[in-house]
């Protein structure tokens, strides 16, 4: 599994998965259809690339 992508083909390798899940829930009716790994996999992409949850800001208040 790709942990971050540093090439062209890695970022090519993860949009080809995305798009075969994206296909496998609109063949099945909905995201219902994934098993937990995928499902796992698409939330690990959003969490890495649009909310920013890792690395977590390690900052004094956050600690105390």
């Amino acid at each position: 599994m790709i942990s971050k992508i540093t090439t062209e083909a890695q970022y090519k390798q993860v949009m080809a998965l995305i798009a075969l899940f994206i296909a496998k829930a609109t063949d099945g009716g909905g995201f219902h259809s994934l098993s937990t790994a995928e499902i796992s996999l698409l939330a690990e992409k959003y969490e890495d690339e649009v909310s920013n949850i890792m690395p977590l800001p390690v900052t004094i208040n956050a600690v105390v």
